[in-house]
């Protein structure tokens, strides 16, 4: 199996809102972001993704204008927070 089938293997299509209170929510949100960090997240695909450094975000057309809105304020936070202190 290569090295994408690895990454993907525990892939949804279905849409997930992971709260900030339960074990699946990324840590580095909360380390990174504090008091900016989102009560939820919205998810699809393989959450644990997100445990890496760097992330990558893909967004569709298709997705609502809140969702990419919210994907879109969340990444500048996070950049925000890793220049001022997760380095």
């Amino acid at each position: 199996m290569n090295r994408l089938n690895d990454c993907c293997m525990n892939n949804t299509s279905e849409i997930q809102f992971i709260k900030n209170y339960v074990p699946d929510y990324p840590a580095f949100l909360k380390i990174c972001l504090v008091s900016k960090a989102p009560a939820y997240i919205t998810t699809m695909g393989n959450i644990n993704l997100l445990k890496n450094k760097t992330i990558a975000v893909f967004s569709s057309s298709k997705y609502p204008g809140k969702v990419i809105l919210q994907t879109y304020d969340l990444m500048k936070n996070i950049r925000e927070a890793e220049n001022a202190k997760c380095r």
